[in-house]
């Protein structure tokens, strides 16, 4: 790779406010997130986030917005944004790399004709962009001005997954087609690559990555699987591996496999996974093979053989979930749930501080950022030093002018807030996973042990025929005193039969309508909300805060959904006219 860097150390506020997870080192503030930044909305994939104001009462559509001139291929993963910007993969008729969109609004505020179907970006608290198609490697400001030129990946990587970011101002990137692992510091200074090699059964070859990676403060976890050399005969049987990989901002060894787990008896993959990997842009089954990890467990959803045909899915294929307990060295599987899990999420603990949301003016220069970016970091908090979640970025400490500094500390630790300390101790089974599968059912789960606390029957609860769920199982807890968090957010299509005439002259018949709902942990529906132009929402959902009056607008919450146009970028929330 050249050592190609932007141009401006603006990116350095990326490792500090980038995913915006900030902790108060005094035990007087807890985790604080502003939108969806990244894949999974956390580098742990955990699709939860926390909103100060979540829409309730008479929640209406804000703006539509169409991002996508043609419907994405595949399974798109949805948007990352935050008070400021939204970005979206889309297809445009000058071309096929991404989209942004004024959250307050739903205007298009500029394209980029650079890249080529990426995956999902990763935003920092001003909105800019760091993103990768696996040929190019960008630095987007909120304006749309490119930070520099773009870096060139020699040789191309395309596809790859979508970027997510470790502690310790190291971002990853990871090809699809041949497992190269890759990071960079957040000025663009290439740190370091490797391919995880090795001959087994006489056939030599890689392994090549089959699911989305996680980051869990600088460690990195990734489903692979073995792809022989050219000319080699694949195995019959899949050859899979789950990695524990640091990533490590020191000269040697950057990328070093930590621990390695051997898939034996404990899974029988149905088939290989590598043919999912064509392409430039993921075609993710979103039934497929998943990882999430949380409080140093890792969650690994994936297709397997079964006998159980009635409660399989096509061909005799259900998912399990294995569930691994990462002690530091070693990994060791602690247990497995023979539940059909298609997706998943968790809730995090978060206390009641949220930030005011900013909205800074766009095309201003590399000064007016980093003084703009360290003001609301120093308006947010008031304070000198804060811890960051030993799952994300270093110790930042703001100053008075110029540029937030980054300081490096190899014993990061995570301060729970008193609020936090609290929850844990008036209700100990807060700490939970919640798994939704293939038949519409969803279950809350103990995340240490895989008790099952709460298990609700979506048609049932949603009043329908059936459910299919289509968008990501999303947590979002609300902190505005008056609706109580965590709440569930998801979308699918619902199906409701109309009742035969009585002489039987006229059949019963089904309606499809997508639907996003809002249901919270006890299984009471709070909001069913019609989809507009009825489209099928896919991908993650983000809660976007506002900075108006709380009595007048609430935050909003923005899906990207797929109709017959394309795809189309939607936002509900509640306004009061007068």
């Amino acid at each position: 790779m050249p050592d190609v860097r932007f141009t401006t150390l603006l990116p350095l506020l990326t490792a500090v406010l980038g995913l915006t997870f900030l902790v108060h080192e005094t035990a007087a503030q807890g985790d604080v997130i502003i939108g969806c930044p990244t894949y999974g909305c956390t580098p742990s994939g955990t699709f939860s986030s926390v909103l100060g104001n979540f829409p309730q009462g008479n929640v209406t559509v804000r703006w539509t917005s169409q991002v996508s001139q043609a419907p994405l291929p595949g399974s798109p993963l949805g948007c990352v944004g935050n008070d400021v910007n939204i970005v979206c993969p889309a297809i445009r008729l000058k071309g096929t790399g991404y989209v942004s969109v004024n959250p307050i609004n739903g205007s298009i505020q500029w394209t980029d004709e650079l890249l080529r179907f990426p995956p999902l970006p990763i935003m920092n608290i001003g909105g800019d962009i760091i993103a990768c198609d696996g040929n190019s490697l960008v630095y987007y400001f909120n304006s749309g001005k490119m930070n520099g030129k773009a870096i060139t990946m020699e040789p191309s990587e395309r596809p790859v997954y979508s970027l997510t970011m470790a502690n310790n101002n190291l971002f990853f990137i990871i090809s699809r087609q041949s497992g190269r692992l890759i990071t960079y510091t957040t000025d663009g200074i290439p740190m370091g690559s490797i391919y995880i090699n090795d001959k087994i059964n006489s056939q030599t070859g890689a392994f090549v990555p089959i699911a989305q990676p996680v980051i869990a403060g600088h460690r990195v976890y990734i489903l692979m699987e073995f792809k022989v050399n050219n000319g080699g005969t694949q195995p019959s049987a899949p050859i899979l591996r789950l990695y524990a990989v640091d990533l490590r901002d020191i000269m040697v060894q950057i990328i070093k496999v930590i621990w390695i787990y051997n898939f034996t008896s404990e899974v029988e993959t149905p088939r290989s996974f590598l043919g999912d990997i064509g392409g430039y842009l993921p075609n993710d089954d979103p039934s497929g093979p998943r990882l999430m990890v949380y409080r140093h467990y890792v969650y690994l959803v994936i297709p397997a053989e079964t006998n159980d045909v009635a409660s399989s899915g096509t061909n005799g294929v259900k998912n399990r979930l294995l569930v691994f307990h990462d002690n530091g060295t070693s990994g060791t599987l602690k247990y497995t749930q023979d539940l059909d899990v298609v997706r998943m999420a968790a809730e995090e603990s978060l206390n009641t501080a949220v930030p005011k949301p900013h909205h800074p003016p766009q095309n201003q220069g590399q000064r007016s950022q980093i003084n703009r970016a360290s003001d609301n970091l120093r308006a947010i908090f008031g304070q000198e030093v804060y811890d960051i979640p030993e799952r994300f970025m270093g110790l930042a400490k703001p100053v008075a002018r110029g540029p937030v500094r980054l300081r490096r500390d190899s014993t990061l630790r995570f301060h729970p807030s008193a609020h936090q300390q609290r929850i844990k101790e008036s209700n100990p089974e807060v700490q939970a996973i919640w798994l939704a599968t293939r038949s519409g059912g969803l279950y809350r789960m103990k995340y240490d042990d895989g008790d099952i606390l709460t298990t609700l029957q979506l048609s049932k609860a949603l009043n329908v025929s059936s459910f299919n769920m289509t968008s990501e199982l999303m947590i979002i807890s609300s902190q505005d005193g008056n609706a109580q968090g965590p709440v569930l957010v998801f979308a699918g299509i619902a199906e409701t039969a109309t009742s035969a005439a009585k002489n039987g002259d006229v059949p019963s018949m089904s309606i499809f309508y997508n639907y996003m709902y809002v249901v919270d942990i006890k299984g009471s529906v709070k909001l069913a909300l019609p989809v507009p132009m009825n489209g099928t929402v896919q991908g993650q959902i983000m809660g976007i805060p506002t900075d108006d009056d709380p009595s007048r607008q609430s935050d909003l919450l923005v899906a990207y959904s797929r109709v017959s146009e394309g795809n189309q970028l939607f936002a509900y929330g509640y306004h009061k006219t007068k």
